[in-house]
């Protein structure tokens, strides 16, 4: 099959899961993969399969009006770009969307169209604007969710079409899935999006457990405050992709506590941590519920930080072997590749 690939720049986001499906996609299929020429590095256009057509990019630093405009004019750019390359492909994928995309999804090229689905299903839900534009298109699309229970969640609430909807797992990131490095006595909460409130409870346990028998370490993320203390690092901000990875080689145990408007959000840090071999302590929300009714010896269901404060004095599980291998096995590129292809095919 002929594809088209857009990343429409807005959001940009999820680089190296799209990064990770174009080169998916183009073990089966011929690819034309449209963006701004900087959100792809140039080891995508050198792939067998891959022709890569860069279009310009209109943006301003301020001015949420004109930010707005200029968003529906770089996509009125990429329907353009793809009027006249229309005969190079037979379908469109969608990597990133916002809502301008179902407002003017009418001067698209008729052609199968196809969207990976990543945080606007959250807002769908919850914004009346963007619900409104989705309504009035919705079966023009196939839909690609990263998790059965978004798939679910979105039919439900959306009355969409059930053969519109489709499960793509992310696959695995990491070049190297779980190496045999030395585990410290340390879990990790280093996710862009941990609940700020439970960054606060930790930093308020830390402080005054100092007597207390801790025998692990945790380091957790924050976009607004970093802190060192006796059982207790807070990062503030950027962390980079090999201190990141470093973490995960290190770690025992992974922490993932989502805001409560994360409702229909795939963890790709839930992905990244079992990949990596740890066990994962995860919120009580649809995502956590998830991957533990999947791999229940291996995520486990917290309520709080002080439950996770109790963890951290006990010894730290390990990740058992038969979901490691499960989790392996779901999220390979040859499971993945099946999964696009019967999107693609139907």
């Amino acid at each position: 099959m002929k594809l088209a690939i857009v990343q429409t720049l807005y959001p940009e986001g999820h680089k190296t899961l799209d990064d990770a499906f174009v080169r998916i996609l183009a073990k089966d299929h011929q690819l034309v993969v449209v963006d701004n020429g900087k959100y792809f590095d140039k080891g995508i256009e050198q792939l067998q399969n891959v022709k890569r057509l860069k279009v310009i990019q209109l943006s301003s630093p301020r001015w949420e009006a004109l930010k707005r405009c200029l968003r529906k004019i770089n996509l009125l750019i990429i329907f353009f770009v793809l009027w006249i390359k229309r005969i190079e492909y037979d379908q469109i994928i969608f990597l990133n969307i916002g809502y301008d995309l179902y407002q003017i999804e009418h001067l698209l090229p008729q052609k199968k169209r196809i969207i990976i689905h990543h945080n606007d299903i959250d807002v769908v839900l919850s914004n009346g604007e963007f619900r409104k534009s989705f309504d009035g298109v919705k079966d023009k699309f196939y839909h690609v969710c990263l998790a059965d229970y978004i798939k679910d969640s979105f039919i439900k609430n959306t009355g969409i079409e059930y053969k519109h909807v489709f499960t793509v797992h992310q696959p695995l990131v990491f070049d190297v899935p779980r190496n045999n490095t030395i585990k410290q006595n340390l879990a990790i909460g280093i996710g862009n999006s941990l609940e700020e409130t439970f960054v606060d409870e930790a930093i308020e346990l830390d402080s005054v457990s100092s007597t207390q028998n801790i025998v692990n370490q945790l380091i957790i993320r924050s976009r607004i405050r970093s802190y060192e203390g006796a059982h207790l690092r807070v990062i503030k901000g950027f962390l980079p992709r090999n201190e990141y990875e470093s973490l995960y080689d290190e770690a025992k145990a992974s922490v993932v506590f989502y805001p409560s408007n994360y409702k229909y959000r795939y963890s790709g840090i839930i992905d990244d941590s079992l990949s990596k071999g740890l066990i994962v302590f995860c919120d009580d929300s649809l995502c956590g519920r998830y991957f533990h009714s999947v791999y229940p010896k291996s995520v486990r269901i917290i309520n709080d930080a002080n439950e996770l404060w109790a963890l951290l004095g006990q010894a730290l599980p390990s990740l058992p072997e038969e979901e490691h291998k499960l989790f392996l096995q779901r999220h390979s590129i040859d499971f993945v590749r099946g999964q696009f292809n019967n999107v693609i095919l139907a």
